[in-house]
């Protein structure tokens, strides 16, 4: 398969369209060689408009890098292999955690396929580098300065009492813990998953297949540049029983709950919420 690649590609891009899936399954069936099979598994990416290899991933960066970005780039990919998975191409991309990514044209494997989750699972690293989800708790491209450890202390000291707020608010048994995130680009907010529990895409499968799924409670990371935590950091400061302030506290837990691809347990009630925000803007 290796050779067909490099002798055939338009060749095997039709057969790993049809047999790609077949393939990742043996990463997580066969243990002993899914090293091997990982080599000739195609991923689609963030930075390029073509299927690459893992490594392709460690080798190949994007063209539009200037040779001090390139260099800077591959040191940055070969400490780690990052992926994110979703139902498609359009909802991962659409995802708060890529803001990042895209700012530092660091390139990360798109993961939509339905077998994906399953592969990913066992899958953690690939020629001693790690694989890590975007999502994760500890993704850093860059470290802080001083300065901004300083502002970031500050701000979530700021916030820390609302913050407490609004995970009462939603509730403690949907929520673990509600958090700043100053890497989400010009989102609202965004939802993870907490380290070693189960991410929503791999309860639905569970669920789909009729496995008992446990509650998973998730992480609420809020955007402090974005307007809607300002205003909401506002109304704690005006009133902490203030109407507006539950409602910009759901509408954002339902927002996030939708970019990661989630369905919400009554479509109406956020509808409601964004005309009613909708009319205020009118006004």
């Amino acid at each position: 398969l290796k050779k067909l690649r490099v002798k055939n590609p338009e060749g095997y891009a039709k057969f790993f369209e049809n047999y790609g899936a077949i393939l990742k399954e043996g990463v997580y069936y066969e243990a002993d060689i899914k090293q091997d099979i990982a080599q000739v598994l195609e991923f689609d990416t963030l930075l390029g408009d073509k299927k690459i290899t893992l490594d392709e991933y460690l080798e190949v960066l994007s063209p539009t890098l200037s040779q001090g970005e390139k260099e800077q780039a591959t040191k940055d990919v070969k400490k780690t292999i990052y992926y994110i998975t979703g139902k498609s191409r359009s909802e991962v991309l659409a995802s708060p955690y890529m803001a990042q990514f895209v700012s530092n044209k660091v390139d990360v494997l798109l993961l939509t396929d339905v077998i994906d989750e399953w592969m990913i699972g066992v899958l953690d690293e690939y020629k001693d580098v790690k694989l890590k989800s975007i999502t994760a708790n500890d993704v850093k491209l860059k470290e802080e300065t001083e300065e901004e450890k300083k502002k970031a202390d500050t701000t979530q000291k700021q916030y820390k009492d609302m913050l407490e707020l609004v995970k009462n608010t939603i509730g403690a048994e949907k929520i673990e813990k509600v958090e700043l995130n100053a890497n989400l680009g010009d989102a609202l907010g965004a939802l993870k998953t907490p380290d070693g529990a189960m991410n929503p895409q791999m309860e639905k499968m569970m669920k789909a297949m009729g496995q008992p799924v446990p509650e998973t409670k998730r992480v609420l990371e809020l955007n402090p540049s974005n307007k809607l935590v300002k205003a909401m950091q506002k109304e704690f400061k005006a009133d902490v029983k203030s109407k507006k302030l539950k409602d910009l506290t759901q509408y954002a837990y339902m927002q996030a709950i939708l970019l990661e691809g989630g369905e919400l347990p009554n479509i109406a009630d956020f509808v409601n919420m964004t005309n009613k925000f909708a009319g205020e803007y009118l006004k």
